[in-house]
């Protein structure tokens, strides 16, 4: 299930030598460097710095596409080189002799392994610089057909897989509007289908609406709905004059101080407001339901999801498997005695059984 995206682009003057030395980087490679028509790794940038600037007229010469995989995907490095062949041809490059100067390169440095690819947009040849229409899109028709060339489960991003009466795999332009979405804002659905992931909001649709909305039927409490959102690892905010739920950050054992402060920084940044799970989660019901609003005083039990934006749905179920997450608490959580443990200890389930190469 590779998804794809594109960073900034790389404008006439940039260095093709820093975006090289960082793809090329042997902490993160492992020695997992290609290059297409270039004399060599170490002289990729060089090349495509000279012939880029023999086109006086081509602003962005420079091009930067990367493939991710999920953490229970793991390409092998002739999968890794396959694939960023297969990207390059659907995006448009001349891959074969005397085309464009490309690099790619496969990344094992995080638990999505992922590809980056370099080019040169101006052809060695003809100096002419390749024009990628739609290139976001056709850098998900190229996910699509990695997926079907190496046998990854699907991922629906702008492009999707469609199977004909034979069976033959044929990718089409996904279409969002069916009625598994309906109640998903189209904000989220555009972003699911340019990012290729699952959004917060779809988590807390389908899979903590649900059990939120059982709950608060019952006589329910403040504390009740704390500890229910905790076993889902979100928690419920007051924001704007309403109420939003955040996700909450996890950090792995073995994580450094740099991978705890990005993965706070991105827990920081996912939230979605209450009243887009349903009506019965608007901040009038609730308040109806349950009173004024309380700061959880309990003490939480060990979550049995969270939200993974690349998990079928938004979906990562938190099984047993000895890999232990631990959830800092903030000084403000201490202070305002929304929870009473210092730490506590997660264990991620193991997603083995999927296919692994």
């Amino acid at each position: 299930m590779p998804t794809g995206k594109e960073p900034k682009k790389l404008r006439r003057g940039s260095s093709f030598r820093a975006l090289t030395d960082y793809i090329r980087d042997a902490e993160k490679t492992q020695g997992n460097v290609w290059v297409i028509n270039c004399l060599s790794i170490g002289s990729a940038a060089a090349g495509m710095s000279a012939t880029a600037l023999q086109n006086k007229r081509c602003n962005y010469p420079g091009y930067h596409g990367i493939i991710t995989w999920p953490s229970d995907e793991k390409p092998t490095p002739e999968q890794a080189k396959e694939a960023g062949i297969i990207t390059l041809k659907e995006l448009g490059f001349d891959v074969g002799d005397c085309g464009h100067q490309a690099m790619i390169a496969l990344h094992r440095d995080t638990d999505n392994w992922h590809i980056h690819i370099a080019a040169n947009k101006v052809h060695p040849e003809t100096l002419k610089p390749l024009h990628i229409h739609y290139s976001h899109e056709r850098l998900h028709a190229a996910c699509r057909e990695v997926e079907i060339k190496q046998g990854w489960s699907n991922q629906n991003g702008l492009m999707e897989v469609t199977y004909d009466v034979d069976g033959e795999a044929n990718i089409v332009k996904s279409s969002y509007r069916n009625e598994r979405n309906r109640g998903v804002s189209q904000q989220s659905l555009d972003y699911e289908k340019h990012a290729g992931v699952f959004s917060f909001e779809r988590y807390m649709f389908e899979t903590v609406g649900p059990s939120l909305k059982e709950e608060l039927k019952a006589k329910s409490t403040w504390q009740s709905i704390h500890k229910l959102l905790n076993e889902f690892n979100v928690k419920i905010v007051e924001r704007g004059g309403g109420f939003a739920f955040a996700d909450q950050p996890l950090f792995r054992s073995d994580f450094t101080e740099d991978q705890k402060l990005i993965e706070v920084q991105r827990a920081g940044t996912t939230h979605s407001a209450a009243g887009k799970v349903g009506y019965f989660a608007r901040g009038s019901a609730l308040i109806k339901i349950l009173g004024a609003f309380e700061a959880n005083k309990v003490d939480l039990g060990l979550p049995k999801f969270r939200y993974n934006q690349r998990s079928e749905f938004g979906r990562e179920q938190l099984e047993a498997n000895g890999q232990q997450v631990i959830r800092e608490l903030s000084q403000k959580d201490k202070d305002e005695g929304r929870l009473k443990l210092d730490v506590q200890v997660f264990k991620l389930r193991n997603t083995a059984g999927k296919r692994v190469s």
